[in-house]
């Protein structure tokens, strides 16, 4: 019976672990959000620049741009390449930081464009671009 008992425990206590939770040793899902969007934008503008669109890789978190992403956030870059794997062999916990980084960008998106393209009262466009001051 007490053996009963004890694999009873221990199939409750497995059970009930949040599969979920990110382990402490990577970082965690809003810290890589938080990066991750950061690195979106920065390759958003850098592909703008140059008019190709690369995939990102883990070899662009050696660019200028990327360290200082990590700087910002005070990351190393092996903390974030082994937590960039990590999240790469678990799809379960990258597609809800994945999901979350489209609806960013979506809203971002809609709001750049509804204030840059609203009509004024004459028909011109950009009413709301905020221009240069010239001295």
């Amino acid at each position: 019976m007490k053996t009963l008992s004890k694999i009873i425990f221990i199939i409750c206590l497995v059970g009930c672990t949040d599969r979920n939770k990110v382990p402490s040793q990577y970082l965690q899902p809003a810290t890589m959000q938080a990066i991750l969007m950061d690195v979106l934008i920065i390759d958003a503008i850098n592909s703008t620049k140059d008019y190709t669109l690369r995939p990102f890789s883990l070899n662009d978190v050696n660019s200028k741009a990327a360290l200082k992403i990590l700087s910002n956030h005070k990351i190393s870059v092996a903390e974030f390449k082994k937590s960039y794997e990590y999240y790469l062999a678990h799809p379960d916990l990258l597609k809800p930081i994945a999901d979350s980084l489209v609806a960013q960008a979506t809203r971002f998106t809609t709001k750049m464009y509804s204030d840059t393209l609203k009509l004024t009262r004459d028909g011109n466009y950009l009413k709301n671009v905020s221009r240069p001051v010239r001295n």
